[in-house]
């Protein structure tokens, strides 16, 4: 028989059934050791979900374009030219 506990992970309403804790909030399933603590088994919907926006952010994240204030845009690259002569004088 299940009985009612808090989830480790969302502290919503989740049921414990032997040595598992199973959370209806956040969709995972803890495993109790025998320290007491519990151990992720299976990562819930919300975990996934935000390890695969996390993805696609950082795909999606534009590299910073030089000549935008940044250092080594073309401001900077302008200067070191002025600074060294082309021909010999």
């Amino acid at each position: 028989m299940a009985e009612k506990v808090q989830c480790p992970n969302c502290l919503g309403d989740a049921e414990k059934s032997g040595n598992q804790i199973i959370c209806a909030a956040c969709d995972a399933v803890f495993k109790i050791t025998k320290t007491g603590s519990a151990k992720a088994v299976e990562l819930g919907r919300v975990e996934k979900l935000e390890g695969r926006v996390g993805a696609l952010e950082e795909l999606l994240t534009p590299e910073p374009i030089p000549g935008d204030g940044e250092p080594g845009g073309e401001q900077e690259i302008d200067e070191q030219e002025e600074e060294e002569p082309i021909l010999p004088e």
